[in-house]
């Protein structure tokens, strides 16, 4: 669980299944990969449970010396912390509703649920209308969800994917026809009055950003990133420049981001093992109106040896940067990819539209 903030309030979220909060990664992140000084498991075993703060009728199940998740006793019993069983108690307040324990036999601890047609996804339980019942999640990108481990685990199939054929669909896209789940939307409005090629487009004023949480606390450090945007800029003003996609915030420069100006799209890079800016530019000249195609492309090429180069494509044809042969991968950073805002008070937020925003992470598409 973690408290995300916004202009003016906060919400409290939980993170999926099988994950906890990261304070230094700001990020939800395996449990092997996180550090709590005070998570009870640390003293007990695999398959230890203990009481709940503060309620009675629930649970914590540890795993490898970590709490991973919250069980819940069925109607009318609670958890008795000297017995670390589940028991009859007449005093304790029903809270789960006893849907924790109804969501499958396989796990008598577990409150989720799987999807029959769909490995990637699960149910958990919700009051909705009034009535019991369960709401549709979905697991975070290259996971499936494990019956008997009640959590979202590595899928080996995506994994050990085949890139010997052409990868043509993204690994991830952001569109702006409705709002997804997976990212938030601050100032940026959805409109049909400059149709893209899916109706609609995301309508930036110069003062608004969309956080794709999808990528928080992401290096990209994958044998090949590429990244690939479709924009209208707006009325630019000239010795000004403006942000389009990057992972700067938290108070820490990106490691990846793409800008404008008048006439020129800017990639900046800097590795996991340098932070020296690494930068490609580009002139162009769009007609009013006109959508341009833009693409980083980063990829893999030795051990340690990645071939960077930027792509633009307009009514006037594609142009290229020259190919800069980087030490490392994109470096690591805590925040989320941010479309239309830098984070940097020298450039400003971006002024026009985008029609969408795709990445590839496992096998890269043929170029722009």
């Amino acid at each position: 669980m973690y408290v995300q903030c916004d202009i003016s309030t906060y919400y409290v979220r939980d993170c999926a299944p099988g994950t906890l909060w990261n304070q230094n990664k700001k990020a939800c992140d395996h449990p092997k990969l996180t550090t709590c000084s005070d998570d009870a498991c640390a003293s007990l075993s695999s398959g230890a449970f203990y009481v709940h703060n503060h309620d009675c009728q629930k649970y914590w199940v540890c795993s490898a010396g970590q709490t991973i998740e919250e069980g819940c006793c069925p109607e009318g019993q609670g958890f008795n912390s000297q017995t670390s069983k589940c028991e009859v108690d007449p005093n304790c307040i029903m809270t789960c509703n006893g849907k924790e324990n109804q969501c499958r036999s396989t796990s008598p601890f577990c409150h989720l649920k799987d999807v029959q047609d769909d490995k990637h996804a699960y149910l958990e339980p919700a009051t909705i209308d009034g009535q019991d019942g369960f709401v549709r999640k979905e697991c975070g990108p290259r996971t499936m969800f494990n019956v008997s481990l009640c959590v979202c685990v590595h899928d080996p199939e995506q994994q050990n994917y085949d890139c010997s054929s052409a990868a043509t669909e993204p690994d991830e896209e952001l569109t702006f026809n409705t709002i997804q789940k997976s990212a938030s939307y601050e100032g940026v409005a959805l409109t049909d009055s400059v149709s893209g090629v899916d109706d609609k487009a995301g309508e930036f004023t110069g003062s608004g950003r969309v956080i794709w949480w999808r990528f928080a606390n992401s290096g990209f450090s994958h044998n090949n990133t590429v990244l690939r945007l479709r924009v209208q800029p707006g009325q630019l003003e000239a010795g000004k420049e403006y942000a389009i996609i990057s992972n700067a915030d938290c108070n820490k420069t990106a490691s990846l981001s793409i800008t404008m100006t008048t006439n020129k799209i800017i990639f900046n890079i800097r590795s996991e093992y340098s932070d020296q800016k690494k930068t490609q530019e580009i002139n162009y000249s769009a007609s009013q109106n006109e959508w341009i195609e833009i693409e980083l492309r980063y990829i893999r090429q030795s051990a340690r040896g990645y071939s960077y180069i930027g792509y633009i494509k307009g009514n006037g044809g594609r142009q290229n940067t020259d190919e800069l042969v980087i030490d490392g991968p994109i470096g690591t950073r805590a925040c989320a990819l941010q479309v239309g805002a830098h984070g940097s008070a020298s450039i400003e937020d971006f002024l026009g539209y985008v029609d969408w925003v795709r990445v590839w992470d496992r096998c890269a598409p043929a170029e722009l």
